[in-house]
């Protein structure tokens, strides 16, 4: 036999004992399982999973949807979720207080100047007869509130009512999942509501209310830090490397969203198909902030841990650095 057909043969021989060995078994990518809420502030994690990001660090990931944030933080905290795209609830900070070990890690929505995440929407027939004016009348109002107890929904609502002069008992508060609260205005069961993306410009072109403009009136509701990514412990210190390359792709798709914009062609699409929203209600979508370094407002963070002391949601303020972890941002 030729010396060189021997060394040919032998080298594919070794070559496919390599596919089946433990290089072949560590490229497989790593499952990373996502809880969201399906709103227009997931848009990053979207573009990351359609640009390839996330693939292109060793990376599946596996979404799982939730009606609300509350219901997301069991998964996390248990590990059952390695991230969760929820609210600064008075939950979080009570879970961070008691010895649950999570951690929030990255920006997912913002309300800043030009930019709205929660919308107050208000009844139309109320707008339209003159019933309600003006903010002072959401006094003795049923309000539709987003998640579980005392998230951010409620933060905003606190500053609204702070700045008309209304007690916090002088509303009717519900809680509602965000793909009901468009019925419940039609419907007249409640006369306003605290509404996320892109189900207040659904309830506006239904004709079941309008947005009432927030951010020049009341001047503390201009920056809130509204949704946030969080890491489970276990994903965070156990699978660091994970969790950093997930980071790092998940950042990509939040610059992406910001040079080509919540309405620009290529996210809408993808908003489309993810949301399940029609292009009309997307582009009358008041699109929230996304950082595009996935940086969280942690002042923000800051005044609604104490505002949810001040009204008793949080019983044991807990410091911002067992909290927040900067430290997986690239």
């Amino acid at each position: 036999m030729v010396p060189g057909r021997i060394g040919l043969g032998l080298g594919i021989l070794l070559a496919a004992l390599a596919g089946t060995g433990p290089t072949a078994r560590a490229a497989e990518p790593a499952l990373v399982k996502v809880g969201i809420l399906n709103l227009v502030s997931d848009a990053g994690i979207f573009a990351a999973i359609e640009k390839g990001y996330f693939q292109d660090e060793g990376i599946r990931v596996e979404l799982e949807r939730f009606t609300g944030a509350s219901k997301m933080m069991p998964a996390l905290v248990a590990g059952e979720l390695d991230v969760a795209g929820g609210t600064a609830a008075a939950s979080l900070f009570n879970a961070v207080a008691s010895g649950m070990d999570f951690k929030v890690v990255a920006d997912k929505g913002q309300t800043r100047p030009g930019h709205e995440f929660l919308t107050l929407v208000v009844r139309k027939d109320l707008l339209e007869s003159g019933a309600f004016r003006s903010l002072a009348d959401l006094k003795g109002r049923r309000i539709a509130l987003l998640g579980g107890s005392a998230a951010a929904s409620h933060f905003t609502v606190g500053r609204i009512l702070a700045h008309a002069a209304i007690p916090w008992a002088g509303v009717e508060r519900v809680e509602v999942a965000a793909p009901n609260q468009v019925a419940l205005l039609a419907n007249r069961q409640v006369d306003a509501a605290m509404m996320a993306e892109p189900f207040a410009a659904r309830a506006e072109r239904a004709g079941a209310g309008r947005r009432y403009p927030l951010g020049a009136e009341v001047k503390s509701l201009e920056r809130i830090q509204v949704a946030v990514i969080m890491y489970s412990g276990k994903f965070g210190a156990g699978r660091r490397d994970v969790a950093k390359r997930w980071m790092a792709a998940y950042v990509k798709g939040l610059r992406f969203v910001s040079e080509k914009g919540i309405t620009g062609e290529e996210v809408l699409g993808l908003l489309i198909r993810y949301v399940r929203a029609t292009a009309e209600d997307l582009r009358a979508a008041a699109p929230p902030y996304l950082a595009p370094d996935g940086r969280p407002d942690v002042a923000s963070l800051a005044a609604q841990q104490d505002w949810y002391a001040q009204m008793g949601f949080v019983e044991k303020k807990v410091p911002l650095e067992k909290v927040v972890d900067l430290g997986f941002l690239p």
